[in-house]
């Protein structure tokens, strides 16, 4: 059987059976944002029916198909110079927070009190 639920066509390579297909190797994870792999699944539709296609989702960086929008904002945010600024603010309370507790490390609390403390919540930590 191939790669892709019983498929042997992998993102347009024919595979044999057993075989495994070589993975597109990205610089980082921001270059393989956009190239989710699409399988066509060759055994649940007829010769004469239409093509399915599957994208393989679970293969993103972050398991999401969000991954494209999460991006666009944050080279958006960046471009705008609202990213920086914020980041600073929110880095310079937690790191207040952490001097004050005379730690040598910022932690995620650190983080949250320093949102809370700017008005800003994180989902989940009220």
């Amino acid at each position: 059987m191939g790669w892709g639920l019983g498929s042997p066509i992998y993102n347009g390579m024919h595979l044999s059976e057993g075989t495994v297909p070589q993975l597109q190797t990205s610089r980082s994870v921001l270059d393989a944002i956009g190239n989710t792999p699409v399988v066509k699944l060759r055994r649940l539709t007829s010769p004469s029916s239409a093509d399915v296609l599957v994208k393989l989702e679970y293969i993103s960086p972050t398991g999401s198909y969000k991954d494209r929008l999460a991006l666009a904002m944050v080279t958006g945010a960046e471009a705008r110079g609202v990213l920086k600024a914020f980041l600073e603010h929110v880095l310079r309370d937690a790191v207040a927070y952490m001097d004050h507790a005379r730690r040598r490390t910022v932690t995620a609390n650190d983080i949250v009190y320093a949102l809370k403390r700017q008005g800003r919540t994180l989902y989940g930590f009220g």
